[in-house]
């Protein structure tokens, strides 16, 4: 029965939740279906990006990025530019000690007077504050930088050949570098820069290679491998713009996540804490968290955390009972409205007081008011706190009682003692103490006087001379007092607390108010309480009209104070997010330095994830579904190679190596790109995009998804691009390698050619774009890239070096430096800024897969957080009443309550049981066991809420040991009129079964438990104001005379039995109900009244047919 009862509960409280659980990020349906949505052709075009970063209004702050990622690839630029200035000095001043040659000195100073230069660039670049006044700074940076490498670049070489210090030909350096360095290390929120300064570049060496290097048709490949250059520069510009934008829109999902993770944190802490103190907030978060976990699993676990015990001992504290005075009477004297509206302003001023002398509120049960001193944390001035929360209590409700002219007073008493506090049950929590002390505290306060605070001598010992005491005589009003030998007083200050002159309203009303405006609203409140006077408009009301400017500071906040902090709107959060994201971005560890020594997240040197090895494969396995715009980087570059092989000749192998690969590489394109032009094309004909029908277009186009997911498929595309593309490239100087190999004969029979047709910085620059090529694939594994392109620049650095008669002609950098060396130099220093540059989008890249795999993960922490938030809420308030305050339109500032017009309330107490017993010795293990059975039997109780035929009851509360519910509290029911006869029998018999139910659970415990406890019931009905009261602590009850009248019927009802009054006597009759006449008995505040005991035991339950509202 317990195990049943324990799922059930579990099944209701967890399964019904919209939870999606804690699920590993990178479980690969969870994070397919997430790619797969983002995969769609309209999120990886550069024209809707920009169109959506436009509407998010996020240009600007994109704009920031874009200048932080350029500090990055300056960084880059600079580490770069620095390693080619050393080594090509180190060569310089090799060949010049060599030969003994002075006029290498130029070269010297201008290549160390560049890296000079762009230090100093660099310091101003990283200087975060100018860029922030000035964010032009950057780019004429990178202008300055472009046009020194150019000065340098051509005006060194043409110096030389003015003054005659070189017999070869020279041409510059850097072209392929600059060229690059105009289209990567620019910022990304200009483009046309770029164009520009690489078509100058461009035009400025072409010009110096027309009129000094060459003098023939060879400048024809030279304008091709620079056309060809600024191409793939302006490809690559574009393919990072929308990499970088995705990456930035990732980073900003991270962000908003992250923001709605900490709110739902806060909104989870302060629900907590609005049911338990923090103390034992945690465990019961922690527990709730493991169950919601085991629960998504299929794991069972062995603690229940709905049925543990959550209870604490805590020594040395004083203990506050406070019972409002005539309050029957009000509440059925008062319109509900203002009835509701004077127990919130009473029962919320009562908080802030007891906030204000660090006084933990622990429930209010109808009239009654109780709370601690010394807990959590131990107060030793707890008596005096708990003194002065009762004298601020005496005075509040004097104001109340005079603003509203009511009949009302309060009675306090206080005692200091043990206790034993914590929670009790499965459903509807209430933080709650327990203990002799805690019974003691209780009748110091049933035996005090209206007005006055009753205090014991155990509390009084505590306190120090600033009191007024005299004998209260306790023990002559209370039996239990006399028999504990408990000496009472009555205390008060010595001086009463200053008034508002005119108003009466304490000062300390305005203790709420921010440091700093406490003067400002004191003078507005006097200037409107005069004028309130004059027109005789009533105080409280006033009160918060005048105040409502500055946030309803003390009334209206009252009403949702536990969850309105944290309320903010989706365009704050918008805003917040924009904050946090400008500071990220600040933050991001993109500079060189800031990876190597600042970096947690990936390895700055084998850019592995930091303690995170599953990553890697997860990371490796991502779609690419930028790989179709690869395909035609590499067609571009097949053509330029194409054409320069036009300019060699072609023999049988180049006619054969070219066919080959112009066939697989026009394939690849329908095999790439047909999804693509499928989905655009029926993009705007319905939600849903129809699959191609005709049999080859299908083939392809599930060919080019397959190629989006599979990492193997992609990277043997690349590999064979690779290797046909070098093939290529060289396919005369193999035909000539293996010629010299047999024969001194350099000329080709077959070929119809000569070496001197061969050009050999042509072939360089070719190479060039073959290793440009296997750069430009951003998913492949950037390892696999540096090794590909390091076999590819090895391979042709051996037939450099092997074909000496070939690549020494043509011309070099330097005076005296060999041609072989500038050849080699040239794809070597390509390959390691190529890697550099990679390593740098690489560590982006990385970056960007922790981004999205943290917001997967607060996505499901935020869902479980949910979670947790709507049990906690419906652990504080009904399911329907906490829907309320979850709505996103909900306003905190309105008093939510609900009119009912039949409703059916309970109260049942345990008989015959005791939290002690005076004859045992160990008074602590007693109370222990006590509430550890007091539990078992209302996590029972409880669990009977959850059969079918129970489900429309509410429980409302557990005071000591009376259990409160109501039926008849869902919306669908209130000012139900025209189903009033049938509501009315109804809800009524549900709860008399469901009294009789709880006899049945009470008599199993005490059969199994050998105990004798006994059940004391008493039921009536009629209608009941419900509603939400309390600041810091929500506190959802019922008022109405049908309240009062049900309690009454429980108080002076009989162990075993069931009390009600004569009218829901004669509902329960119609139903078939035995009722037996108990005749009529005094009940306090009421007078006479007939009553009966009603037997429900065999009576079944009659379908619920009528018709909700």
């Amino acid at each position: 029965m317990e195990t049943e009862r324990s799922e059930s509960w579990e099944a209701e409280m967890i399964g019904d939740l919209p939870y999606e659980g804690v699920k590993d990020s990178f479980g690969e349906i969870d994070y397919l279906d997430s790619e797969s949505q983002s995969l769609e052709n309209r999120d990886w075009i550069l024209r809707l990006l920009k169109k959506k970063f436009i509407e998010r209004n996020l240009e600007d702050l994109f704009s920031k990025y874009g200048l932080r990622l350029h500090r990055g690839y300056f960084s880059v630029f600079l580490l770069v530019q620095t390693s080619l200035c050393i080594a090509h000095i180190s060569f310089l001043i090799f060949y010049a000690i060599d030969y003994s040659k002075p006029w290498v000195i130029p070269d010297i100073l201008a290549y160390a007077g560049g890296g000079v230069l762009f230090w100093i660039l660099a310091g101003v670049i990283f200087r975060k504050e100018l860029i922030k006044k000035h964010s032009w700074i950057p780019h004429f940076a990178s202008v300055l930088a472009i046009f020194y490498m150019n000065f340098v670049d051509t005006l060194l070489p043409l110096y030389h050949n003015a003054s005659f210090h070189s017999r070869t030909v020279l041409r510059p350096a850097y072209t392929t570098h600059i060229l690059l360095a105009c289209h990567v290390f620019f910022p990304q929120d200009n483009n046309i820069t770029p164009i520009l300064l690489g078509t100058t570049t461009a035009v400025l060496h072409t010009a110096y290679l027309y009129l000094v290097t060459y003098r023939n048709s060879e400048i024809v490949g030279e304008v091709i491998f620079f056309v060809t250059l600024n191409l793939i520069g302006m490809y690559y510009r574009y393919i990072n713009e929308i990499f970088i934008r995705r990456t930035f829109l990732d980073k900003r999902a991270c962000v908003e996540s992250t923001l709605k993770l900490n709110y739902e944190k806060e909104r989870e802490e302060q629900l907590m804490l609005s049911i338990l103190p923090r103390h034992l907030a945690s465990r019961v978060r922690e527990d709730l968290r493991k169950k919601l976990t085991s629960n998504q699993s299929g794991k069972r676990m062995l603690n229940n955390p709905y049925k543990e015990l959550y209870i604490e001992r805590h020594n040395d504290v004083s203990i506050l009972y406070a019972d409002v005075v005539n309050y029957t009477k009000m509440t059925s004297s008062l319109p509900i409205d203002q009835l509701l509206e004077i127990l919130n302003e009473l029962f919320g001023r009562f908080d802030d007081a007891s906030e204000k002398h660090k006084v933990l509120r622990i429930k209010f049960l109808g009239d009654c008011y109780y709370c601690v001193s010394g807990v959590p944390q131990p107060n030793p001035d707890h008596a005096k706190s708990c003194v002065d929360l009762a004298l601020d209590m005496i005075n509040i409700i004097k104001e109340v009682r005079e603003a509203n002219d009511l009949n009302i007073d309060m009675r306090i008493g206080i005692h200091s003692g043990n206790i034993i506090c914590g929670i009790l049950g499965r459903c509807k929590w209430q933080y709650d103490i327990w203990s002799k002390d805690v019974i003691i505290a209780n009748r110091m306060e049933q035996s005090g006087r209206s007005g006055m605070v009753h205090i014991t001598k155990q509390t009084l010992d505590r306190l120090g001379p600033d009191y007024d005491v005299e004998p209260g005589f306790g023990h002559l009003r209370d039996e239990l007092l006399a028999k504990c030998n408990i000496e009472t007083f009555f205390v008060s200050p010595k001086t009463q607390t200053p008034v508002i002159p005119e108003t009466g309203i304490q000062t300390s009303i305005l203790w709420r108010i921010p440091a700093g405006g406490q003067e400002k609203y004191k003078k507005n409140y006097d200037d409107n309480a005069r004028e309130m006077q004059k027109h005789g408009v009533d105080i409280l009301y006033s009160l918060k009209r005048v105040i409502s400017g500055s946030g309803h500071l003390i009334l209206s906040r009252r009403r949702a104070d536990f969850i309105d902090s944290s309320a903010i709107t989706s365009q704050q959060q918008l805003k917040m997010a924009d904050a946090n994201m400008e500071r990220d971005i600040e933050n991001l560890p993109i500079g060189k330095f800031n990876q190597w020594l600042r970096n947690d997240k990936v390895h700055f040197l084998c850019l592995s994830f930091c303690g995170i090895k599953k990553w890697e494969k997860h990371f490796l396995r991502q779609p690419d579904p930028l790989f179709k715009y690869y395909i035609p980087s590499a067609v571009l570059i097949f053509l330029c190679l194409t054409l320069l092989q036009t300019s060699f000749g072609w023999s049988t192998l180049s006619y054969v190596t070219y066919s080959i690969s112009s066939l697989f590489l026009a394939s690849l394109l329908p095999l790439t790109w047909t999804h693509f032009i499928w989905n655009e094309f029926h993009t705007s004909d319905s939600d849903a995009i129809p699959q191609p029908k005709n049999v080859v277009l299908r083939f392809f186009h599930g060919i080019s998804l397959k190629v989006i997911w599979s990492v193997r498929m992609r990277i043997s595309f690349y590999i064979a691009i690779c290797f046909l593309l070098t093939l290529c490239l060289l396919t005369e100087v193999l035909q000539i390698y293996i010629q010299s190999s047999d024969s001194e004969e350099v000329e080709s029979a077959d070929s119809g050619q000569n070496v001197e047709s061969i050009a050999p910085w042509q072939i360089t620059e070719g190479c060039s774009l073959v290793i440009l090529m296997s750069f430009v694939f951003f998913r492949i594994h950037f390892i696999l890239k540096l090794l590909i392109s390091s076999v590819i620049a090895a391979v042709y650095a051996y037939f450099v070096c092997d074909l000496k008669f070939i690549f020494q002609e043509g011309g070099t950098w330097n005076p005296d430096m060999p041609a072989l060396t500038a050849h080699i130099l040239s794809v070597t220093f390509l390959v390691l800024e190529l890697h550099l540059i990679d390593r740098q989008r690489e560590f982006m890249s990385r970056l960007d897969f922790y981004w999205k795999n943290q917001m997967f993960k607060e996505k499901d922490e935020v869902s479980s957080t949910k979670s947790i938030n709507k049990i906690l809420l419906q652990n504080i308030l009904p399911i329907h009443v906490a829907e309320i305050y979850l709505d996103a339109n909900w306003s905190p500032n309105e008093l939510y309550h609900e009119n009912y017009d039949c409703v059916s309330v309970m109260f049942a107490s345990l008989t015959n049981y005791s939290l002690y017993d005076e004859t045992d010795v160990d008074a602590e293990a007693t109370e222990c066991h006590s509430l550890h059975i007091l539990n078992l039997i209302i996590c029972n109780f409880d669990d009977a809420l959850l059969t079918k035929e129970f489900k429309r009851i509410e429980k409302i509360k557990v005071a000591g040991w009376t259990y409160m519910a109501a039926c008849g509290l869902t919306p669908g029911w209130r000012d139900s009129n025209d189903v009033k006869v049938k509501s009315d029998t109804h809800v009524i018999l549900i709860i008399a079964r469901f009294a009789a139910e709880m006899m049945n659970i009470l008599q199993r415990i005490n059969q199994e438990y050998s105990t004798n406890f006994g059940l004391r019931v008493g039921i009536s009905h009629g209608p009941v104001t419900a509603g939400v009261v309390g600041s810091h602590k929500p506190y959802y009850d019922i008022w109405g005379n049908t309240v009062n009248v049900a309690s009454r019927m429980d108080s002076t009802g009989e162990s075993g039995k069931i009390q009600v009054p004569e009218a829901t006597a004669e509902v329960l009759k119609l139903q078939g109900v035995a009722c037996t006449l108990r005749g009529s008995i005094f009940v306090k505040g009421k007078g006479n009244m007939i009553t009966y005991f009603a037997h429900p035991m065999d009576t079944s339950c009659p379908e619920e047919s009528e018709t909700r509202i």
